[in-house]
């Protein structure tokens, strides 16, 4: 990710926007201190955004299985408490950051983490 601000921040005129498209990856990798695979977290996040609005999550689910593009959490090594771990932060990382996501204005509850977990892992 790092690397990613580096080179965004180059192309940049507005201070402090590096990575503004990425905000959901960038919190996964700050709070877990891990490093992830691009297509598979944009793919990721873009589901949940989907199931969190209700934008037909599941029609956006077959799109990465076609591309072949892992997006399921225990698919990319992503644990159920990393993953949880990283919706908590998140509210708190996009606020900071000033980025206007449905993640930031609506988060995943810890009641509905178990309703995505299961979406995420049995469809």
């Amino acid at each position: 990710m790092k690397n990613v601000q580096e080179r965004d921040a180059r192309a940049l005129l507005q201070p402090g926007s590096e990575s503004r498209n990425y905000p959901f990856w960038l919190a996964l990798e700050l709070v877990n201190n891990k490093g992830y695979i691009h297509g598979e977290i944009v793919a990721l996040g873009a589901l949940i955004i989907a199931w969190q609005c209700g934008e037909q999550p599941e029609l956006l689910a077959k799109w990465p299985d076609r591309c072949r593009v892992w997006h399921r959490p225990t698919e990319m090594g992503l644990s159920r408490a990393e993953l949880r771990k990283g919706l908590e932060f998140v509210p708190g990382h996009m606020e900071e950051g000033n980025t206007n996501l449905i993640l930031r204005y609506e988060p995943v509850t810890a009641t509905q983490f178990e309703d995505l977990w299961k979406f995420m892992e049995t469809r």
